[in-house]
């Protein structure tokens, strides 16, 4: 069994930073921590315990994807219900949590019913159309915009921060509508990003939690098209794609986020019911605000809204020609004629020997456009009126567009322009008939219970008759002595009996041994000199010792080392060392970095023993303010594997204030 080590959040003023370790690395994560930011928004006298299920949400789904057994160790009980809640909506059967507790509390007592509804809004047409259609129904006054800026890579934060502020957040507000941005790197800290995409819609409703309490949310609502859903595929076999946002896992969460908050939370798609065809069209017909779209996912320019190079662009452009719109910002010739999106589609289909589907359009191909949006893409194209842009497009453009209606557009989708009156029933909303209403003035519902759409090159089936079987899994954890001692017994770091090891503790000048305490439990192994006012020359070295290695063979020693105290206004008391006799060690004074510092040696054994101590230094003879435990310092792991041949012996660390001696 793999342990996950939670340690407790902090929380300063609208951050809460996460940090947890594992017994055996995993290789999910790069780094293990992450912030989350709800930008201006007081949260420090928000429960601990919403932070911690925070947490177990976000952790769950990507453990329960790993083969692999887990215990995600608490440093506080955390309600079975909740435990139970979070495992059952993600499946997940390898997992175990402790310690838990029977009791039910509220995150922020009995709170009263509102109008209040959260939207979150990226600035493409789905979410925008989400934003327009829940201002016509609940008003502004009650609308919150929650806007998450964590992009992939991190270095683009400040860049996609620009661009949401002045192509999206500076329209909402305008419109005197209330946004609140959440800033997060935990999408960047992921190893592979497959590993993020098991959280689907529940990294939202859980990053959100501090907004359920803050802005006394009744609503919270998300934005992915109808053709997302289909739940039978091509061979006949019922695979529920996108399932989590799923309505009937929507409702099995607003049912628990009762529990949680005292008052009804629902949460739902608003756009379960309809394509990324009709949004677009009545953004652009009801709400006249195709000007507030930015669907560009350009990271060159924070001044330009669009591209004019990116599929997404594309997509723009096709849309704003099927709805005769003509945006001054884009220019439509130079992007049919000069764009590599348009150049790309028409070199591979002439490339190819232009093999058609039985709609008598050309298959579908990577490098086109998602599988997912096919059929739309198709329908678009059919849907253009090219003799209506003959007078307002270059020659050139009109022949390129004229090849994608030849190869794209040999017959319509209409329901593609209609709604699904069974999916739209099956949201089960207080306010279905005002949305009807709107609907019913642009379009006609489509009420058949079974939809056949193209998901690329296959057929597959929305059987709106299907539900997912959603069932309820018990935590196998309880609190009775058997199972509380053998988890701790599992706790404890395993690296502490695997290799030898040996502590010494005196003064260096007066070479008098001197108290020290060390402890192991599910940090790590922790020592410390015993001594409420260490005089200089005071110090501990704990030192492990790796035999049976072969000589010339090359090794990684990884060791991660953590300093709890920061405080850089008392620098220059301690310091710690790490002196491996393989290559050169490092050095750091531990006031200034209470993080872990992760720490990679790479060397050619030249024995079949080597060692490593990590050793604690006094400089200075220090007040009597208990500072011998404030210099605590925890190894967290310490773990030697074979590799293969390396050029040199060499170090490295991830603190920037470690210097090598």
């Amino acid at each position: 069994m793999n342990i996950l080590y939670v340690y407790k959040p902090l929380i300063e003023k609208d951050t809460v930073y996460y940090h947890w370790n594992f017994t055996r690395n995993p290789n999910v994560f790069k780094r293990n921590e992450f912030y989350i930011k709800y930008d201006g928004l007081f949260i420090e006298d928000i429960n601990l315990a919403a932070y911690y299920e925070i947490f177990l949400g976000l952790i769950i789904p990507i453990l329960k994807s790993l083969n692999d057994d887990f215990l995600i160790l608490f440093p506080k009980e955390i309600p079975e219900a909740t435990v139970d809640f979070w495992l059952s909506i993600n499946e997940a059967t390898n997992i175990t949590v402790f310690p838990t507790v029977k009791e039910k509390s509220l995150l922020w007592g009995e709170r009263v019913e509102t109008k209040q509804i959260g939207i979150l809004l990226g600035g493409g047409k789905d979410s925008l159309f989400a934003l327009k259609l829940n201002e016509e129904l609940f008003g502004k006054e009650n609308l919150l915009v929650v806007s998450f800026v964590f992009p992939i890579d991190y270095s683009m934060k400040n860049d996609l921060d620009i661009r949401r502020d002045s192509f999206t957040l500076k329209n909402v507000k305008e419109a005197g509508i209330t946004s609140q941005k959440i800033y997060t790197d935990f999408r960047s800290i992921f190893s592979n990003y497959t590993y993020f995409n098991t959280l689907h819609t529940q990294l939202y409703f859980l990053m959100s939690y501090p907004l359920y309490v803050k802005y006394n949310l009744s609503y919270l609502t998300y934005s992915y098209e109808f053709t997302h859903y289909w739940n039978v595929n091509s061979d006949g076999e019922r695979f529920f794609h996108f399932k989590k946002s799923r309505p009937e896992f929507d409702q099995f969460l607003s049912n628990y986020m009762y529990s949680r908050f005292g008052k009804q939370v629902t949460i739902f798609n608003s756009n379960y019911y309809l394509s990324e065809t009709l949004a677009f069209q009545m953004i652009h017909e009801r709400y006249k605000a195709l000007n507030d779209l930015m669907m560009c996912e350009a990271k060159t320019s924070v001044t330009k809204k669009w591209c004019e190079k990116c599929y997404k662009c594309g997509e723009y452009v096709l849309y704003c020609l099927k709805n005769k719109y003509v945006d001054q910002s884009l220019n439509f010739d130079h992007f049919l004629t000069e764009s590599e999106f348009i150049k790309n589609i028409i070199r591979i289909v002439e490339d190819q020997t232009g093999a058609r589907n039985e709609d008598g359009n050309i298959h579908w191909f990577q490098g086109l456009i998602s599988p997912i949006h096919y059929m739309s893409f198709c329908h678009i194209i059919y849907s253009i009126d090219l003799n209506y842009w003959r007078d307002k497009l270059s020659q050139e453009a009109i022949r390129n567009l004229g090849k994608l209606i030849d190869w794209f557009g040999a017959r319509d989708y209409r329901i593609l322009d209609s709604y699904s009156l069974e999916a739209l029933q099956a949201l089960e909303l207080p306010f279905e008939k005002e949305m009807i209403n709107i609907l019913d003035q642009h379009t006609t519902p489509d009420d058949s219970e079974v939809l056949e759409i193209l998901y690329g090159n296959n057929s597959v089936k929305i059987d709106y008759r299907l539900q997912y079987p959603l069932s309820f899994i018990k935590n196998a954890t309880n609190k009775n002595d058997v199972v509380s001692s053998e988890i701790i017994q599992k706790s404890l770091p395993q690296f502490h009996t695997r290799y030898e090891s040996q502590v010494v503790a005196r003064n260096l000048e007066t070479m008098n041994e001197i108290p020290f305490e060390q402890k192991y439990d599910y940090r790590g192994v922790s020592f410390y000199i015993n001594k409420s006012a260490p005089a200089k020359g005071d110090m501990v070295e704990l030192t492990y010792c790796f035999n049976n290695l072969i000589k010339d063979r090359f090794y990684h020693l990884h060791v991660t080392i953590l300093s709890p105290y920061t405080s850089p206004i008392y620098k220059n008391r301690f310091k710690y060392k790490i002196l491996p006799d393989m290559c050169g060690g490092l050095e750091e004074d531990i006031a200034f970095w209470d993080k872990e510092n992760s720490i990679h040696l790479f060397f050619q054994s030249t024995s079949e023993e080597h060692k490593i101590t990590i050793k604690i230094e006094t400089l200075f003879n220090c007040e009597p303010w208990n500072w011998g435990k404030a210099a605590e310092l925890i190894i967290k792991t310490l773990d030697i594997n074979e590799i293969s041949k390396i050029e040199r012996n060499h170090i490295s660390w991830s603190s920037p204030f470690s210097k090598q001696i």
